[in-house]
Parts: structure tokens; C-alpha cells; sequence
């Protein structure tokens, strides 16, 4: 999945925004859109899947950390209308709970 995302169109969005405000400060947790133009870009089902995320872009080591935090509930499903999400409960399944993903890598 991690090897999908390096060249997602949400990452591609989040690099351009660094670059644009300079590609030396940190960029962290920056809201990258999805929307229908990201189904026509995008190039695999782990893009499709993930959809819209929060994108961190920070300059180390001579290279760069990226993370992309994602998150899945009911309201996802149905297209982000406005529905109530159940909570997840230790040792018990909710349907449509919502699910916390966090993909890491770091590029020189």
C-alpha cells in the first residue's frame, strides 16, 4: 500500500503544495483532496480506497518523512453525508466503526 501511495494523486497534491510554500518547512497534516477528480487520477485500488487524507511532508536527514493518516467510518461510505458514526468498542464488533491508518516512509 505504502508503495501505492508514493505516487498516489494525493501525495503528488501534498508535494506540490510543499514545493509551492518553499520545500523547507515542514508540511504536516495537510488536508489533501480526493473528490471525483482523484477517482479519474488515480492508478490503483489502494488510491481509491484511502481517498481523501491528511498528508505530512517534513524535511530530515537529508531526505523526507512522509505520513498519511486516514480514516474510515460510516459517513465515508455514503459519500460524506451528514450520518452519525458508531463507535468502536474494545472486544466487540461495530459495523461501520470508525478505523484509524497511518502509512509511513521516508524518501532521499
Amino acid at each position: 500500500m505504502v508503495q501505492d501511495l508514493r505516487n498516489s494523486w494525493i501525495v503528488t497534491e501534498a508535494r506540490m503544495k510543499f514545493l509551492s510554500l518553499g520545500g523547507e518547512k515542514p508540511l504536516k497534516r495537510w488536508d489533501a483532496p480526493f473528490g471525483i477528480p482523484g477517482i479519474g487520477f488515480s492508478y490503483s485500488m489502494t488510491e481509491q480506497f484511502i481517498g481523501g487524507a491528511r498528508v505530512t511532508i517534513i524535511p530530515a536527514g537529508g531526505g523526507y518523512y512522509y505520513q498519511v493518516d486516514d480514516t474510515k467510518n460510516r459517513n465515508s461510505l455514503i459519500l460524506h453525508l451528514p450520518v452519525e458514526n458508531p463507535n468502536r468498542v474494545p472486544g466487540q464488533t461495530v459495523p461501520y466503526g470508525t478505523t484509524y491508518q497511518r502509512y509511513i516512509w521516508f524518501e532521499q
